[in-house]
């Protein structure tokens, strides 16, 4: 077919070999038409697809979506609040984590081979989704709050805890680590997207749609910084023909503007006057100027 339709291609490998990760990376050891086992990776008729959609790619993020909603219902019903808003929110968490799940079970299998590896990339998606399920509970809290629940039940829940600080400081670190090897060393080196996509969204949401209070250190903002360079930087070695690498960019700039952009703090309603505290001040004048006038005669 190829010499037929004049297509120019390039034969690397006939067969898988895992152990070229080493020299290599992840790509290095999946060069073949046949895995490792002589199975075919790919159909040789027909159209090639990179990543045909698998069943497990429809069937976990249908089935976060269910649980996400149905546990929304519950913790809904059991602060005694009803809304859509707060069933909403559970259920794109939900299809949210179970899209992340299905894109982990496609990346993790190749991207680690020893026990080293396994070890660092659990360390990391542990990581990643603990700071995500902190960050859920809060907007989860706060869309009860704001579909009728009393501000006392949730007040405690809408501040960053220090517990949810570190994990958003430690999961800056690792991001900053990682962008940095790909800006100075990107040769053979993945971009883990199905990692850092979800935490870095709902940091996004959690500073720009919900407005919760935070504050950023030092360190925080400074690795902030780091990376919104390396995003840039990032664009500017692979260019636009890479969509992988601007996905990556993309998630980078976006952590970055969640800790440095400064929002304009809300106006809180007992920072403002009440209405007729103007009215009853004048009356208060007046009668204390009449008392004094009788004083005086």
């Amino acid at each position: 077919w190829a010499e037929t339709e004049g297509v120019a291609y390039n034969l690397i490998e006939a067969f898988d070999q895992p152990w070229k990760r080493g020299l290599e990376g992840t790509v290095g050891g999946y060069w073949g038409l046949f895995d490792v086992a002589g199975a075919p990776k790919f159909p040789l008729t027909g159209p090639v697809i990179e990543r045909p959609i698998d069943r497990t790619s429809i069937v976990l993020p249908c089935l976060g979506l269910a649980v996400g909603a149905l546990a929304a219902l519950f913790i809904a019903h059991g602060r005694g609040t009803r809304g859509p808003g707060v069933l909403g929110f559970g259920a794109a968490f939900g299809f949210a984590v179970g899209a992340s799940a299905a894109a982990l079970i496609q990346y993790l299998p190749p991207a680690n081979r020893t026990t080293i590896e396994w070890l660092q990339s659990g360390a990391a998606v542990s990581l990643a989704l603990l700071l995500a399920g902190g960050l859920a509970t809060q907007m989860l809290a706060t869309s009860a709050c704001r579909s009728g629940m009393r501000d006392e039940m949730v007040n405690a829940n809408t501040g960053e805890s220090r517990t949810l600080s570190w994990l958003r400081l430690a999961f800056t670190f690792g991001f900053a680590y990682a962008c940095l090897g790909l800006v100075l060393d990107g040769r053979y080196r993945d971009f883990p997207v199905a990692v850092i996509a979800l935490p870095i969204t709902l940091l996004a949401l959690r500073r720009f749609v919900f407005r919760l209070p935070e504050t950023f250190s030092q360190e925080a903002q400074t690795l902030a910084a780091l990376i919104g360079v390396c995003a840039l930087a990032g664009v500017a070695i692979e260019g636009l023909q890479n969509p992988r690498a601007l996905v990556w960019s993309g998630f980078g700039a976006l952590l970055a503007l969640t800790q440095l952009w400064r929002l304009r703090p809300p106006q809180h309603q007992d920072s403002q006057q009440q209405p007729g505290a103007g009215r009853v001040e004048a009356i208060q004048h007046t009668a204390d100027h009449a008392a004094h006038q009788g004083e005086t005669r």
